[in-house]
């Protein structure tokens, strides 16, 4: 059996674990890198990103222009594909590699809860109303104009595939194709925390997601979600007032991509700041604070009490992503800008609590899909394909 995944961006350690390498080696599966960064339009910035992986790990072939490719393909008969690019390739897209011989997997290890978000003509008044005050009315007249053009090429866009693995019921496959029913990344690491015992700390986590200096701000060019001199000096007053109120610490999950230095634990007031651990630090909280990260998947598999924090920034520059959370959650959302000092905060933790079935079986796992890691269920299901 041979697999190949189509990158066109970096490929780190934490890829190498997330997409189960060593599991495909230790079961005599070929696995390669197909990398097409070269050839994308848009440059990306890899400034501020993880290492890649080491070489000696995984084999990676470069294509450093187009005829490469076609010298390539003829080790693309029979073997699996899984498009990982983010960039569009009108010429090279899953329908040509499908029509090479390559056997297309579409991977839903990561689905998004917008995916499910239907939204009202309030909701399109509130965006374009949050755009006008952020961009002003120009920008936003383009903006308006490529979110439809996006939406057109992306009902063009060649999208072939034989096999899909979904994570959740809005991910499966509405055509017929072969179905491989699996969980997202999340879940394979909430199964490795299962067993372990609980930490007798009593404590609050905030899931910090980057909404400042988000690396994926700088690679893609993109703007912060929140300046640095408005969005810290709110989420200090908010978490005082919680810790006064509920009588329990704050330690912040920061983002695995962020690099934790003096001047980040004086933006958190000093607070205690860990990395690479927000499952572990969630499945021992009493309580999670979070924006729109999707370390939130957590929060629902230990079904810890959870409240949503935004702001006006957030609002204005993620106010789909926040409103969808609120209609999965029928969660009540903590706007920091507004007085919040004689809200039952404990009571508002518990609202989203009767949601997290429904929640594990669109986004996370359906009650069918089996109980070990993704890696596994997906060699599993390559397997019975070919037979």
């Amino acid at each position: 059996m041979k697999i190949i995944f189509l990158i066109d961006a970096t490929f780190s350690e934490r890829d190498f674990v997330r997409f189960g390498l060593a599991t495909f080696a230790k079961n005599n599966i070929e696995v390669s890198l197909w990398d097409f960064s070269l050839l994308r339009r848009d440059k990306i910035s890899k400034v501020g990103f993880e290492s890649e992986v080491e070489r000696n790990k995984v084999n990676r072939y470069i294509f450093e222009n187009f005829k490469d490719i076609n010298h390539k393909i003829k080790h693309i008969d029979k073997a699996f594909v899984i498009d990982q690019r983010s960039a569009i390739f009108q010429n090279y897209s899953t329908c040509w590699f499908q029509e090479k011989g390559a056997i297309i997997v579409r991977l839903h290890h990561s689905p998004k809860v917008m995916s499910i978000w239907k939204p009202t003509i309030k909701d399109y008044f509130i965006i374009l109303q949050n755009n006008t005050i952020t961009d002003g009315a120009k920008k936003t007249a383009k903006k308006v104009f490529y979110y439809f053009y996006k939406i057109l090429s992306e009902r063009n866009k060649m999208d072939c595939y034989d096999i899909n693995v979904s994570s959740g019921s809005v991910s499966q496959s509405k055509n017929g194709k072969f179905e491989i029913n699996s969980h997202n990344f999340d879940y394979d690491i909430y199964l490795n925390e299962k067993g372990k015992k609980l930490n007798s700390k009593n404590y609050i986590v905030f899931l910090e997601d980057g909404m400042v200096n988000h690396p994926d701000y700088q690679k893609l060019g993109m703007p912060s979600r929140a300046s640095d001199e408005i969005y810290y000096p709110l989420l200090r007053s908010f978490f005082d007032c919680v810790e006064k109120k509920i009588g329990l610490e704050i330690i912040v999950a920061v983002h695995p991509r962020l690099n934790i230095d003096e001047g980040m634990k004086n933006k958190f007031g000093e607070r205690e700041l860990i990395s690479g651990k927000s499952s572990e630090l969630v499945k021992n909280a009493k309580l999670v604070l979070v924006h729109n990260s999707t370390s939130i998947n957590f929060a629902v598999l230990w079904r810890i009490p959870l409240i949503v924090v935004t702001t006006d920034e957030i609002e204005r520059s993620l106010y789909p992503q926040m409103e969808i959370l609120t209609q999965i959650l029928k969660n009540t959302r903590v706007n920091i800008n507004q007085s919040y000092h004689d809200m039952d905060f404990l009571s508002i933790a518990q609202e989203p609590i009767p949601q997290y079935n429904d929640f594990i079986e669109k986004i996370i796992k359906i009650n069918e899909s089996p109980i070990q890691n993704s890696t596994e269920i997906l060699i599993k299901g390559l397997e019975k394909y070919v037979q």
